[in-house]
């Protein structure tokens, strides 16, 4: 028999599925309401120049930790030429000329090391995180429960084989060659014709 019955490991590989679809959802970038109203991408010419233009406010600058010296840029496009405002964002190497272009459009600084310590995670993120972890412990658990019932199962099959194999032979005897022939007239008949084949041979080695 299973070490674990199969209404409840098809049960667990539910929760399992569960899990691994609120995870792969969570996950998605446009999952987010925010996210789904993304800033529009813009090359780092276009934005520079629309900086220049004193077309953007409300502007961040935010230095990576890397080697390429590169920038987040993002800003608020102010409406112009049938253009609604819009959130802007790029992402460029920048030179001193264009941070002191956007230092005169009062664009803020920062660093990814002290946004990610100011940051507060969303009820979203939390979720993801949580969902993340969930769906990797039942991936675990749900993976050694269906082994372990691999293993029974092909244990149970073997032992059942084996039995089936070294089952002890069983064979016929006829009663009436072990015991005697009280009440059986066929048997009493045998053994007269018999007696009278023992005489004659008898009378035979005489004569």
């Amino acid at each position: 028999m299973p070490l674990l019955p199969l209404r409840w490991f098809l049960v667990l590989v539910g929760v399992f599925l569960v899990s691994l679809c609120a995870d792969l959802y969570l996950s998605r970038p446009d999952a987010d309401p925010a996210a789904a109203a993304a800033a529009e991408q813009l090359n780092a010419a276009d934005f520079l120049s629309a900086a220049a233009a004193g077309q953007l406010s409300a502007g961040t600058i935010t230095y990576r930790t890397n080697a390429a010296a590169l920038a987040d840029l993002a800003a608020t496009r102010s409406p112009h030429d049938r253009i609604a405002a819009a959130a802007v964002k790029a992402t460029a190497r920048i030179s001193d000329a264009d941070l002191a272009v956007l230092r005169k459009n009062h664009f803020t600084e920062d660093d990814v090391a002290a946004m990610a310590l100011v940051h507060v995670a969303t009820w979203r993120e939390r979720s993801a995180a949580i969902a993340h972890t969930s769906m990797q412990i039942l991936a675990i658990i749900t993976a050694v429960a269906a082994v372990l019932m691999g293993a029974a199962l092909y244990a149970a099959r073997f032992t059942s084989l084996s039995v089936r194999q070294m089952r002890a032979a069983t064979s016929r005897v006829k009663f009436s060659a072990v015991a005697g022939c009280h009440g059986n007239p066929v048997c009493a008949q045998d053994r007269a014709r018999g007696e009278r084949r023992k005489r004659r041979a008898a009378a035979g080695r005489e004569a």
